[in-house]
């Protein structure tokens, strides 16, 4: 199987879950009444379902802890204030559109922009604000310079930064890696950095060996011709560890 098969294949089953989650939901809505007694409920089955999986989820529906979780994501929908204009557009096929009309990828302040209004107009007052925040960022950025997709571009900087791994405005299945790479995390580079001194340190020992044995067969074969140890062409690792020690003191950790 090609890779690109692969991608496809995650991207079909993401898609399939999401419909299948969105259905369920729709069904609940729809035929499921709580306040009735569980017979009921189980006998007020849709007929697109079949009696033993409506009946399965019903007595889920009815768990304690699925009546918890339900009601935690009825209070995150409802903090959600800003919608998308595009309808069932898929942000792909947006993408592609500013893609072509514009001859080149799309910026996110570019994709939001054409996603949360309408030619940069829009009534909700939260997307209104976030896309004038961007576009002021936007302009303050070096002329000639790209506003890259990534943690620091001008989108992550007002919407703060991507969660679970997902690259927002860029639609289902799209992970950041696949769009800007891996980025090391703060204690990933911290065990780097440690690495890197542990091995300076070693490296700095050894010279110091080797300085010292050279300095004894210097003292032993007397007025020998052996050049003096300040020609000699050792690395000065003491002074790649001080340098290195510099760098390390001026990186927050």
């Amino acid at each position: 199987m090609y890779v690109n098969d692969l991608v496809a294949k995650g991207w079909i089953l993401q898609s399939f879950g999401r419909k299948v989650k969105n259905w369920r939901a729709r069904i609940k809505e729809l035929y499921h009444d709580p306040s009735l007694s569980l017979k009921e409920q189980i006998s007020s089955r849709p007929k697109q379902v079949q009696k033993k999986q409506w009946k399965k989820l019903v007595k889920y529906w009815n768990k304690e802890k699925s009546k918890l979780v339900s009601e935690k994501n009825k209070a995150n929908r409802a903090k959600k204030k800003m919608f998308q204009v595009t309808g069932k557009k898929s942000y792909a096929r947006v993408r592609e559109e500013l893609k072509a009309s514009k001859g080149q990828d799309p910026s996110r302040l570019e994709m939001f922009r054409a996603c949360f209004s309408k030619d940069g107009t829009t009534k909700n007052l939260e997307a209104s604000n976030a896309i004038a925040q961007m576009q002021q960022l936007s302009s303050n950025l070096p002329e000639g310079s790209i506003d890259k997709p990534g943690p620091d571009d001008v989108f992550s900087k007002v919407m703060g930064n991507d969660r679970n791994g997902d690259a927002v405005m860029y639609g289902l299945g799209v992970r950041a890696a696949d769009v800007w790479g891996v980025i090391p995390s703060r204690s990933a580079c911290h065990r780097e950095n440690i690495q890197l001194k542990s091995q300076c340190e070693e490296l700095t020992s050894t010279v110091v060996q080797l300085r010292a044995q050279v300095s004894e067969m210097e003292g032993s074969r007397g007025g020998s011709s052996v050049q003096p140890l300040a020609s000699q062409h050792f690395p000065n690792v003491t002074n790649g560890h001080q340098r290195l020690r510099m760098k390390f003191s001026s990186k927050a950790f």
